[in-house]
């Protein structure tokens, strides 16, 4: 056992040596160097000052001046594999001096990456000079040196390895996803935007970028793929820039206050090559631009055409807006004035003075607003009220225009040994009210029975 052990150690160091050897008789070591970010198309690692692929060989034999040599390059992964035709030959061959390294990159691999010089397999030369991407993956590069004439390897394969990917495309920041840019004037909207997170920073200050502003024409469209269904305009689109932002003037195209628009960038190389996932596209963005507008203030309190007791609290309630955002600010203003004998609601809240008007704290909240009257509102009276809601200034919603009546002059009477309570009235007449009356059918207040009457003279 001892001497096998003997043996196998003896066998491994001679394999050592052996490989040691063949190492110290090439004449030639390279070393490949891999710069980040790794692009994804093929042409950008020999394009003229491209530096993703480098090499440095160094010529150690000093018995020679100089030697002509030509290089193999391949690149391979798991599924493709593109590599220099051993028939090829260089117009020019590469001069290596003993001692002096000699550094080769971008155009330099021109002739022996490119698809006439090339064999491959797993992709073919029509996919390559259509658009030269290569799929995604870890790639191993490797570089041969072999001599001019014969092609007899000068030197050992050096090798890289890198994954290969498309960067993921930039992320929209201004203005916020589903927020509410204010109404300006002039109307300037500061939009900005970064790489993603996992995207080389390199390709930050070499790519360009393209914003598209949309204007959502359905209201009831999803704003995230209204562009995709045909239910959104471009009201602006921006030629290839190097910044990622913009402060962008739009009175050359008005937006429209309460709609909602709709935007996304692009981004390219700097030769506008396609090397973001997606083909650069962000993910779609939109904003109202002001508060949804023409929106309803449902008024739950009081019914239209409420009678008010003497003693009455009187109380008016209503919702906020039905489009209203959510977190939105609601400044209220409800208004009273004073109706003609005649004259309708709408002509009435128009063109008759106020009567009363309260602005009330803002308010956020979700149910609405529930409000207090405390004016004397006298008796024999109609009045008309409303109420307007604004957000930062723009008016955003309204409530239906509501009729309420103060007390009567006469507010109960009795009819044999009944007493009939007013409850409502439709005439502003005191000499022939018409309405309806609860009259109370024992001494207990709930034992009531409500009638309508067309007409109740006072004498």
């Amino acid at each position: 056992m001892r001497n096998l052990r003997i043996k196998i150690v003896l066998v491994l160091v001679g394999l050592s040596l052996f490989v040691s050897n063949i190492a110290q008789i090439m004449p030639v070591n390279s070393s490949v160097i891999l710069a980040p970010p790794h692009p994804i198309f093929l042409s950008d690692y020999y394009t003229v000052g491209s530096n993703s692929l480098q090499t440095v060989l160094n010529f150690t034999d000093f018995t020679e001046t100089s030697w002509d040599v030509k290089l193999k390059v391949t690149i391979e992964s798991a599924d493709i594999r593109i590599s220099t035709s051993p028939n090829f030959f260089p117009a020019i061959p590469i001069t290596l001096t003993p001692g002096v390294p000699t550094i080769l990159q971008g155009d330099d691999f021109y002739e022996y990456l490119h698809v006439n010089n090339v064999e491959l397999s797993g992709i073919t030369a029509a996919s390559l000079n259509q658009n030269g991407k290569l799929p995604e993956g870890l790639y191993n590069f490797c570089i041969e040196v072999l001599d001019f004439k014969t092609g007899i390897p000068l030197s050992l394969p050096s090798c890289n390895s890198a994954y290969l990917f498309m960067e993921p495309p930039p992320v929209t920041l201004s203005p916020v996803c589903e927020s509410v840019v204010h109404t300006s004037n002039p109307q300037i909207i500061f939009f900005q935007w970064q790489i993603a997170g996992g995207a080389s920073p390199a390709i930050s200050v070499t790519s360009k970028y393209m914003l598209s502003v949309y204007e959502v024409t359905e209201e009831t469209a999803d704003p995230y793929f209204a562009v995709q269904n045909s239910q959104a305009l471009l009201v602006y689109e921006s030629s290839f820039m190097n910044q990622m932002s913009l402060a962008l003037d739009f009175n050359t195209a008005l937006l429209v206050p309460g709609k909602k628009y709709t935007f996304r960038v692009r981004a390219v190389h700097a030769e506008e090559q396609d090397i973001y996932a997606n083909h650069g596209y962000s993910e779609w963005c939109w904003f109202y631009y002001g508060y949804p507008s023409d929106g309803i203030l449902t008024v739950s309190s009081p019914i239209d055409e409420h009678l008010f007791g003497k003693y009455d609290a009187k109380t008016f309630a209503w919702s906020a807006s039905d489009i209203g955002v959510s977190g939105q600010q609601y400044d209220y203003s409800v208004i009273f004035k004073e109706i003609n004998n005649g004259q309708s609601k709408e002509d009435a809240i128009q063109n008759n003075p106020v009567w009363h008007q309260d602005d009330l704290p803002p308010s956020s909240s979700n149910q609405g607003y529930t409000y207090i009257l405390n004016e004397d509102i006298g008796r024999d009276k109609k009045y008309v009220w409303q109420v307007i809601a604004k957000t930062s200034g723009q008016e955003v919603a309204k409530s239906e225009i509501r009729a309420f009546n103060a007390p009567p002059l006469v507010e109960n009477f009795y009819a044999g040994n009944s007493l009939i309570a007013i409850e409502t009235i439709t005439n502003n007449d005191p000499n022939n009210l018409a309405g309806t009356a609860r009259v109370l059918l024992s001494n207990s207040p709930t034992d009531y029975m409500s009638v309508a009457f067309d007409s109740l003279q006072i004498v």
